[in-house]
């Protein structure tokens, strides 16, 4: 297959190198890393079990937890667990912390947090024996 002439042109050639160059730019750029590799996270949590389990005598577990934990493995994101003693991620509001692995997405959180598009959701439930509670104090 034979190249036209004007396509041989000096012009034609550096403006096809040229673009070729900065596809491979915008590739890169897009591909990288976005996060710091180098950088420790630091990621807050408070004992809430199932999800997320403080532990006295070692690192924290829980469904939350280890899905977080494997997503930053795979990542290649380094993380440091803090746990908060407050029910509400008072570390995370304060800066304290980067992350939170499970945060209940109301408005108020939202006025201080940044919360990603939902990854779970969670049905609770109060089971009691019949009887064993006022109904009046559990309707709807």
């Amino acid at each position: 297959m034979r190249i036209p002439a004007a396509w041989r042109h000096p012009r034609v050639i550096g403006a096809v190198i040229g673009a070729s160059l900065l596809g491979a730019a915008l590739v890169l750029v897009l591909r990288a890393p976005r996060v710091d590799p180098d950088r420790v996270y630091r990621i807050g949590y408070n004992h809430n079990p199932p999800f997320q389990i403080h532990r006295a005598d070692g690192p924290p577990t829980g469904l939350a937890v280890e899905t977080v934990k494997r997503a930053a493995a795979r990542a290649h994101v380094r993380l440091e667990w803090v746990h908060d003693p407050s029910p509400r991620a008072e570390l995370l509001r304060r800066g304290e912390v980067d992350l939170w692995p499970l945060f209940t997405d109301l408005a108020e959180g939202r006025a201080w947090a940044y919360v990603s598009e939902t990854c779970m959701l969670s049905q609770n439930y109060l089971i009691a024996r019949q009887g064993a509670l006022p109904a009046p104090d559990f309707r709807g």
